[in-house]
């Protein structure tokens, strides 16, 4: 059974403070950023600690290398903006549209995703432990090579979702919808439900290249 992610650590009297820009390294520290539109900035290092972000548009952002650390984005639009090789802990992402967002290479702990909509969203080779998928829209969403440890996705779109060469130890895909995901044959260890099974074993026969047919030619 996975473990549930630690919820981040807010204080209660943070500053309501307004950003116009994102630059190299900058820090935003115990904070309320609301409504900011930051589209297409680029820093890298940047360190968002103990902040609340709502509202914030972050589209086709590139923020490199960044760390979050204990930080809740609520209806935040992050749509193609970059996180790769970054640090995420104790994290929450509630009702975000993140489209194509790419997080690969990145280490999240305790990171829970809430009625996101992550299609095409690019999670290679990321390293994740007590993150939980809740009730998220992601087909087409890639985590080829990833490492995935207490990781959940509960009630996920995850139809077309890429899973070669995942490392699990406790995923559940309870309640997720799997018809068409590549890459079956990685989940070794990964728990389903019953209605599950279907859609999962036509995905790992299409691997094997097994076909499955109600005709017998040699009964012809």
């Amino acid at each position: 059974m996975t473990t549930a992610p630690t919820a981040p650590r807010l204080a209660d009297d943070r500053a309501s403070v307004e950003h116009d820009d994102l630059v190299d390294e900058d820090e935003w520290l115990g904070e309320t950023v609301a409504g900011a539109d930051l589209s297409r900035s680029f820093a890298e290092h940047v360190r968002i600690v103990g902040t609340e972000l709502r509202g914030v548009t972050l589209t086709a952002a590139n923020l490199h290398r960044c760390t979050l650390t204990d930080v809740r984005l609520v209806e935040c639009e992050l749509s193609g903006a970059m996180f790769t090789e970054s640090q995420w802990l104790r994290v929450e992402v509630l009702n975000c549209r993140m489209s194509g967002v790419v997080v690969s290479q990145s280490r999240l702990r305790h990171v829970r995703f809430v009625e996101d909509k992550l299609d095409g969203a690019d999670f290679r080779i990321v390293n994740a432990e007590r993150v939980v998928f809740d009730q998220c829209a992601m087909p087409d969403a890639d985590f080829y090579d990833a490492r995935l440890q207490s990781v959940s996705f509960a009630g996920c779109d995850l139809r077309r979702a890429h899973m070669s060469g995942v490392v699990v130890r406790e995923l559940r895909l309870h309640g997720s919808q799997l018809e068409g995901l590549r890459g079956a044959s990685s989940l070794r260890g990964a728990s389903i439900t019953f209605d599950q099974v279907l859609p999962l074993a036509l995905g790992l026969f299409n691997e094997l290249g097994i076909t499955v047919s109600n005709d017998d030619p040699d009964a012809r």
